[in-house]
């Protein structure tokens, strides 16, 4: 698993969480064992968890076979077919509000 590092930004924003007495007494625990404060400890395998997750889903992982039809496919020069051209009309009939898109009929 990589291993993410915590920026050295500023913290200031806050993160509350319950948990029973024996969840903490482990994390305590578990912490220590590092020489990290609990603090720490659950910063940094949240952050680890949650860049593990973002990369999972957002890298496409395929073998060889797989890429090569993928960028045959991209590379078609067949153009637009009429249902992504209509969809492109009704798209173009709606507008962008304050980062929002409206849909108008």
């Amino acid at each position: 698993m990589a291993t993410t590092k915590i920026s050295t930004e500023k913290s200031s924003e806050r993160v509350n969480l319950r948990v029973s007495p024996s969840v903490k007494g482990t994390i305590e625990d578990a912490a220590g064992e590092l020489g990290m404060t609990v603090n720490a400890f659950i910063v940094n395998l949240a952050l680890e968890r949650a860049t593990q997750v973002l990369m999972e889903r957002r890298v496409i992982r395929m073998d060889n076979e797989a890429r090569d039809r993928f960028l045959a496919l991209l590379d078609k020069t067949d153009g637009p077919n009429e249902a992504l051209r209509e969809a492109a009309d009704d798209f173009n009939k709606g507008y962008f509000e304050d980062g929002v898109y409206h849909f108008q009929a």
